[in-house]
């Protein structure tokens, strides 16, 4: 990994804390990993859908299942916006917004994270 993409990756999250808990089992982190980003595919298109039918408690329930695992990564940015969600701390108008910079966020890491995985 060249050392820009790293230095964006290490700010983005850190999987130090997985590790540790993982033994720092390199396979066992992988398959982590590929679970979470798989269901959290799955979690986004429920999200989505939520977010397009202005369903505010269904929003709020999927950012509460979905937010540990961006936590236990120390994807700070979009633990702050899955946060938001959870709270149902925003104006309903801005609820397009908020998905889009989520969605943006969480493509751009999963990209990383499969990098990483190479």
């Amino acid at each position: 990994m060249n050392e820009v993409v790293e230095k964006i990756a290490t700010e983005l999250y850190s999987l130090e804390p997985l590790k540790e808990f993982l033994g720092n089992d390199d396979e066992a982190l992988y398959e982590v990993l590929e679970q979470f980003m798989e269901s959290s595919k799955e979690n986004l298109v429920f999200l989505e859908n939520a977010v397009n039918e202005r369903d505010i408690p269904e929003v709020g329930a999927i950012a509460h299942r979905i937010a540990p695992m961006f936590r236990q990564i120390e994807a700070h940015e979009i633990s702050e916006i899955l946060k938001v969600l959870e709270k149902n701390d925003f104006e309903t108008n801005d609820l397009t917004t908020i998905w889009n910079s989520l969605k943006t966020k969480i493509d751009f890491l999963f990209e990383a994270l499969n990098n990483e995985m190479v």
